[in-house]
């Protein structure tokens, strides 16, 4: 099938006009484009760094992913001059100053992973991803602004929560835009090679931006997929290791699995469950992950 590239200046046109609209809309001042190092995101981060509010791109550095992710995403913004706040959740800090770094090493021996369970997944983004953005909203915003956050979430990518379905998303003095949800992944790709900025290498090997690796809704054979590749076989022997440690710390399920239902009914198993309860449901950030929730059909 024959790609009418001549659409696309009229999608950037869209997309640009999405962004403008909540900014008028809901007096937002400041637009921050979220980049994971994945092809849509850097898709959508080329269209918002074009809009005369924008800022600067944000990095959530969870401190589980690929580390040639993080440093893609570096070069590239340094290609695109292009400012870039690099979020990380082992240097966190509370709204006092105090820190409060978010360990996933010592969470999960301490919880077990979170497994294809919303509860598990919802304290990962909440620990790892939410509160760094908290953190960049006390840093650059004042009390009362409201901001644009600018996702690469699609519409063909079956998200599950409703919020991340609509084109502009008002949640507090945030404002999530999804500027490019009806692009293909062909638009964002054929986008991506207009601007002639490279594809993150990690995306070629594994397809996607690896980024995070928290487990939330994870495949089996995915960490031994990563040993295959030098730029991923760091991360994946890591976790790997970390799975053994967290199977003889008396948590009887491995890095892509559910807590078992006879374990969930056990004292330790209320616990965990309490304590992974009470966090947001994750948002824009964590798409391709709520995708997978809708595909294996798990509460």
């Amino acid at each position: 099938m024959k790609i009418d590239t001549k659409k696309l200046p009229d999608k950037k046109r869209l997309a640009l006009e999405t962004i403008d609209e909540a900014c008028t809309e809901f007096g937002c001042s400041k637009v921050f484009a979220l980049f994971s190092g994945g092809d849509d995101s850097l898709a959508s981060l080329l269209v918002a760094r074009e809009h005369p509010r924008f800022v600067a791109a944000v990095h959530c550095n969870t401190g589980i992913g690929v580390e040639a992710t993080r440093e893609y995403v570096h070069e590239t913004c340094r290609a695109l001059h292009c400012p870039l706040l690099e979020y990380k959740a082992t240097e966190n800090k509370q709204a006092n100053g105090k820190p409060d770094p978010q360990v996933y090493e010592e969470m999960v021996l301490t919880y077990g992973f979170p497994g294809p369970t919303k509860f598990g997944h919802g304290k990962m983004y909440n620990r790892l991803k939410e509160r760094s953005l908290r953190r960049l909203r006390r840093e650059h915003t004042a009390k009362d602004e409201r901001v644009v956050f600018a996702s690469g979430c699609r519409s063909d990518e079956s998200v599950r929560r409703m919020g991340n379905s609509e084109r502009i998303h008002k949640e507090g003095n945030v404002v999530w835009t999804n500027h490019i949800m009806d692009w293909t992944k062909t638009d964002t790709m054929l986008f991506r090679e207009s601007y002639r900025v490279e594809r993150n290498p990690v995306a070629r090997l594994i397809c996607k931006s690896g980024e995070c690796l928290c487990g939330g809704f994870g495949n089996e054979g995915e960490l031994e997929e990563l040993l295959l590749h030098d730029l991923t076989r760091p991360v994946g022997q890591y976790l790997l290791d970390l799975e053994r440690r967290v199977l003889a710390a008396g948590f009887p399920w491995r890095w892509h699995e559910r807590p078992p239902k006879w374990w969930l009914d056990s004292n330790k198993g209320q616990q965990f469950l309490f304590e992974m309860s009470h966090y947001s449901t994750p948002g824009p950030l964590c798409q391709g992950c709520e995708e997978r929730a809708v595909s294996l059909e798990v509460p």
